[in-house]
């Protein structure tokens, strides 16, 4: 079962998508998720193989405990030596206590929608605002 599958668990208005970032917390640590944490997610899912749920969820809730220098400094290492990267996420499940079929990791399950739901809410968004700006009216030359 694929986490993007889960079923909504709120409405987002795509204007508000980001604004609970930074105010969302996993034991007592602030969450981050901005389109830095997103670009980070995608290639590491795509270069892990197939994760699973479990893991997917952990890598997700490990990437968003990075503020914004840190996920920076995190992309770039990732750019260096992605294989060190991965070394750290090894240790995420067991720091962040989200083992495998533990009750905290159904909770971060719920926190990791909600921050996927932002981006994807946020995508499209700017996606909207993409459009009215090509829709100007006015004819080519």
């Amino acid at each position: 079962m694929s986490l993007f599958n889960k079923p909504q668990i709120s409405e987002l208005d795509p204007d508000d998508a980001f604004e609970d970032s930074d105010m969302m917390t996993w034991q007592g640590k602030p969450l981050f998720w901005s389109f830095r944490h997103w670009y980070l997610f995608l290639p590491m899912i795509k270069s892990g193989g197939e994760m699973c749920e479990s893991e997917q969820i952990t890598l997700a809730l490990w990437i968003a405990t990075h503020d914004e220098q840190q996920i920076k400094e995190l992309r770039s290492k990732y750019r260096r030596n992605m294989d060190e990267v991965f070394a750290d996420f090894e240790e995420a499940p067991e720091k962040l206590g989200v083992e495998p079929g533990s009750t905290a990791l159904a909770e971060a399950g719920e926190i990791v929608t909600h921050l996927i739901e932002s981006v994807t809410a946020s995508q499209e968004q700017l996606e909207e605002s993409d459009d009215d700006e090509e829709d100007t009216g006015s004819p080519g030359k």
